[in-house]
């Protein structure tokens, strides 16, 4: 059974290098049962949504989840080019 985790970026530190963000902080702030639920729970562009299986194990290092996305992102940016 798929479940849909919902996060919030809290926080990361910049890497000039690699021009992206490492040692990223997240706030999980819900689990639902779609997809449609989950994307309703965002409030911002902050909010990062990702499909899991129940009763999945991560592994004990981190570890990025390879579906997840910010739903809410491309509206903001939608925004802004207008």
């Amino acid at each position: 059974m798929k479940i849909w985790l919902v996060q919030r970026f809290v926080g990361g530190v910049w890497d000039e290098r690699k021009q992206e963000y490492g040692l990223c902080e997240f706030e999980i702030t819900g689990i639902y049962d779609s997809e449609q639920k989950a994307i309703g729970a965002c409030r911002d562009h902050n909010y990062v949504i990702a499909p899991i299986e129940l009763n999945y194990t991560f592994p004990d290092e981190r570890v990025s989840i390879p579906e997840a996305y910010y739903p809410l992102a491309k509206k903001e940016s939608d925004k802004i080019d207008n």
